[in-house]
C-alpha cells in the first residue's frame, strides 16, 4: 500500500490495484477565501484517476464543492463514499453516478481491499445531528492505514478502542496512522474565549498519539495543513498553538520507543514500513514562509473585506430590513448587533421585539459582523463558518438570570442563529454553489 499526502487532509492511496482519494482540495485557496493550504502546492487533478473518493465530513476544507465538480467532470464513474447525506446528494447533483452514504463503524470488503469507518464523538452534537463524520481504516497488501481525519475521540482509551474495533473487523493490525495533533484555536478569539495555550486539549491529543506510537504504529501528524489567507493573516498568530516539529519533539519525549515522523507532503510513503519512496507525480510544492507563529497577545480589529465593492447604503438597508422583520422578534434580552462597514460602524439594539439604531452599553449579548460577508450569508452565498473562522463574526455574552436562588447563565452567544441557524446557512451556501457554479 502506497500513500501520497497531497496537502492538508487530501491523500491518495494506491492499494490492491485501486486508487482511493480522500477529502479532495485541488486549489490552495478554500473555505470561501478564508484559508490557503500549507505548504502551498499545485495538484495535477487529471493524473489522480481515483476509483473511490472518500469525503469524511461537511467542513469546507474537506467537502470542497469546486474540487468535487472538477473531479466529476474528469470521471463521473468514480465511486463517492461519505457518511453525510448532504455530501451524497451534492455529489449526485455534480454528476457522480455512484454514491454511497456509509455510516460510522461500518466494515466493507472489496476485491483485495477492505475498509472500516471509525466513529467520532462529534457525531453526538445536537446542533446538526445529520452532519456525521468518520475516519477510515484501510487494509490491503499486508498493511493497515488509519486516516483519523478530524474525528474526535475521548482520550487514549477512546483511540485504542476505535483501533481494536477496526482491527477486529479487518483482521489485521494497524501499521500507520494519520492523526489529529494540533488543538486549533479556531473560534476562541471570535467568541471571546481564552486564547492562551490550550494545555488540556494538547495534552489529550499528545496522549492519544502516544497510545498509538507505543503499539509500534507509525504516527504522522495530519489534517492541520492550512493557514489564514489575506486579509485574515493576523489570525495565524492566534489559531495554531503548535507546529509539526514541536509536536513530534513532544511525542518522542512522551513515547521514546514509539514511531513518529513528519507528514511528507508531495512524497510517496510505503504504509507497511513507513519508508519514503519517491516524489509523488500528482503534486508540486511551492516554497513559502510559514507565518503560523503562535503569538496570542493582540486580537486584530475587524475589517470588512468587501471584495465586490458593495455600496454601504444598500448593505445597511438590507441588514436593517432583516433585523427588524426577522431577527428582532426572536431574540431574548438586550442584544446588540454591531456591523462593521468599510468606512463606519453601525449598531442595532433589540429588546423585547423593539429595535433602535443605537449601541446600548447594557447589553446581554453582542454580535459583531462584517457587513459585506454578512449580506452574503443572508443571500445564501456564504455561510457562518466563513465568518467565524476569519474573525468577521464575533460574539460575546453576559446574559443571565439572577434572583434569590443566585445567578444562572444563559450562555447563548450568537443570537443571529435564532433567525438563521448555522446548519441552514451552510446548506444554503452549498445550494448556491451548485446552482451558480
Amino acid at each position: 500500500m502506497r500513500l501520497h499526502p497531497l496537502g492538508h487532509a487530501m491523500h491518495l492511496v494506491e492499494a490492491a490495484g485501486l486508487r482511493l482519494l480522500f477529502d479532495p482540495l485541488l486549489d490552495d485557496r478554500h473555505h470561501g477565501g478564508v484559508f490557503d493550504v500549507a505548504p502551498p502546492r499545485l495538484v495535477d487533478a487529471g493524473s489522480l484517476a481515483a476509483d473511490f473518493l472518500f469525503v469524511s465530513h461537511r467542513h469546507p476544507d474537506h467537502f470542497d464543492v469546486p474540487s468535487l465538480r472538477r473531479l466529476a467532470a474528469l470521471d463521473a464513474d468514480t465511486v463517492v463514499i461519505t457518511p453525510d447525506g448532504l455530501i451524497g446528494r451534492t455529489a449526485r447533483r455534480l454528476g457522480f453516478r455512484t454514491v454511497h452514504v456509509v455510516a460510522p463503524d461500518t466494515h466493507v470488503a472489496l476485491d483485495g481491499l477492505a475498509f472500516a469507518t471509525t466513529a467520532s464523538s462529534a457525531n453526538d452534537s445536537p446542533v446538526a445531528p445529520e452532519a456525521l463524520e468518520w475516519g477510515v481504516a484501510l487494509a490491503a497488501d499486508g498493511a493497515v492505514l488509519w486516516n483519523q481525519v478530524d474525528t474526535v475521540l475521548r482520550g487514549p482509551k477512546g483511540v485504542l478502542a476505535a483501533v481494536e474495533r477496526f482491527e477486529a473487523a479487518l483482521t489485521e493490525r494497524l501499521s500507520l496512522a494519520l492523526v489529529r495533533w494540533c488543538p486549533l484555536l479556531e473560534i476562541e478569539a471570535s467568541l471571546g474565549r481564552a486564547i492562551g495555550f490550550p494545555y488540556p486539549a494538547y495534552a489529550d491529543l499528545l496522549e492519544q498519539s502516544a497510545a498509538l506510537a507505543t503499539r509500534e504504529v507509525t504516527v504522522l501528524p495530519a489534517a492541520a495543513g492550512a493557514r489564514h489567507a489575506p486579509p485574515f493573516t493576523a489570525y495565524n498568530r492566534l489559531v495554531y498553538p503548535v507546529d509539526e516539529a514541536r509536536f513530534l519533539r513532544d511525542l518522542r519525549a512522551r513515547a521514546p520507543s514509539g514511531r513518529a515522523m513528519p507528514l511528507p507532503v508531495g512524497q510517496v510513503l510505503d504504509v507497511a514500513s513507513g519508508a519514503v519512496l519517491e516524489r509523488s507525480p500528482h503534486v508540486t510544492l511551492t516554497p513559502f514562509v510559514d507565518d503560523r507563529v503562535f503569538h496570542p497577545h493582540e486580537i486584530p480589529a475587524m475589517v470588512d473585506p468587501n471584495r465586490e465593492g458593495r455600496a454601504e447604503p444598500a448593505m445597511r438597508a438590507q441588514i436593517d430590513a432583516w433585523v427588524r422583520s426577522t431577527l428582532a422578534p426572536l431574540v431574548r434580552g438586550t442584544c446588540v448587533l454591531e456591523v462593521v462597514f468599510p468606512s463606519t460602524i453601525d449598531a442595532w439594539t433589540m429588546r423585547d421585539g423593539s429595535v433602535t439604531r443605537a449601541d446600548d452599553p447594557d447589553w446581554d449579548a453582542r454580535n459583531v459582523v462584517a457587513a459585506s460577508w454578512f449580506c452574503e450569508v443572508l443571500e445564501g452565498r456564504r455561510h457562518y463558518g466563513d465568518l467565524l473562522l476569519s474573525g468577521t463574526l464575533r460574539a460575546a455574552t453576559r446574559s443571565y438570570d439572577v434572583g434569590p436562588a443566585g445567578l444562572h447563565p444563559r450562555p447563548e452567544a450568537i443570537f443571529l442563529y435564532r433567525a438563521l441557524s448555522y446548519s441552514a446557512s451552510f446548506e444554503r451556501s452549498v445550494e448556491w454553489q451548485l446552482t451558480h457554479g
